[in-house]
């Protein structure tokens, strides 16, 4: 039995030999797990709004009065005062208007040159009637006189109606509405053609857009 001692250590010795290593293993694993532990983050957050653009009118230049105006909704288009229930052959009739940068709005733009007015119209007298577009605050005969038109037309048949050129619209902002631009439509009635009784309708458009769209 002595001689077979040392046959049978040796058994015993690997066992004691795996069971170091195999411990050696366990321990590199928790080494790693504890290391990973040394990590940290920080995090960034982005919010973005977009800027707000938006054209109102009246038919008043009173700083109470401008609102949005939407040809879809009859009654929410803007009425332009003419005082033209009577109006006979080579009579002139004028009209203000008057459009602005609402408070809300944060980016400049423009009444665009080509597209900015379109006109409708419906009646009788739609091919009689001629019209021009003014840039004044003064809505008379005498305001309009020495005005150079920046849009006009023989008729108020249905087409674009392109302007000069574009007008800029600025904005304020910080709660504060643009700077109020005022125009004067001129309708003057053909010296003969003129049906009578008859009426025309006529809706203009103006489009604004801004500069950054």
């Amino acid at each position: 039995m002595p001689e077979n001692t040392p046959h049978q250590n040796v058994p015993q010795r690997r066992r004691k030999v795996q069971a170091v290593l195999a411990g050696g293993l366990v321990l590199g694993i928790g080494a790693a797990v504890t290391l990973a532990a040394w990590n940290d983050s920080e995090f960034a957050e982005g919010i973005f709004t977009a800027g707000n653009f938006n054209l109102v009118g009246s038919t008043e230049d009173d700083p109470s009065s401008f609102t949005d105006h939407n040809v879809n909704e009859a009654d929410e288009v803007a009425a332009l005062t003419f005082d033209a229930g009577n109006i006979v052959p080579g009579e002139t009739v004028y009209a203000p208007f008057h459009v602005r940068l609402d408070e809300d709005t944060t980016v400049d733009g423009s009444i665009e040159a080509a597209e900015g007015v379109e006109l409708a119209a419906e009646g009788e007298n739609t091919e009689f009637l001629a019209y021009s577009l003014h840039r004044t605050s003064d809505c008379s005969s005498g305001g309009v006189s020495e005005s150079t038109p920046i849009a006009e037309s023989g008729s108020l048949a249905p087409g674009p109606v392109p302007l000069a050129e574009a007008i800029p619209l600025e904005s304020n902002g910080d709660d504060v509405a643009g700077e109020t631009i005022s125009f004067c439509f001129v309708v003057s009635a053909d010296d003969s053609d003129l049906v009578e009784s008859a009426s025309a309708t006529a809706t203009w458009e103006f489009l604004a857009v801004s500069d950054d769209a």
